[in-house]
């Protein structure tokens, strides 16, 4: 998918840079808009990791501090809990 993504930009590069109004205003606003939008995606992509980080450390805690009896041990999540970790 990420490939996949990444070429968008080949094929669209080919026609914005050739804007005849206002020579490179309009391919540059279209450019800072991109790498806005890039940024932003890279925020929203670092709060989720940190939020499922937060999820395996209270499933951790839950199964470690609790028993068994609170957290399934055939949970997929729980498997991913012991010390594992997103880096962000």
């Amino acid at each position: 998918m990420i490939n996949a993504f990444s070429q968008v930009g080949n094929i669209a590069g080919s026609y914005v840079w050739s804007l005849p109004a206002n020579g490179y205003r309009g391919s540059y606003a279209i450019t800072l808009a991109m790498f806005g939008a890039t940024i932003f995606g890279c925020f929203l992509f670092r709060v989720m990791l940190n939020r499922l980080n937060r999820e395996l450390e209270q499933q951790e805690v839950a199964y470690n501090g609790l028993g068994e009896d609170v957290a399934d041990p055939n949970d997929e999540k729980l498997q991913l809990a012991k010390g594992f970790r997103y880096l962000t």
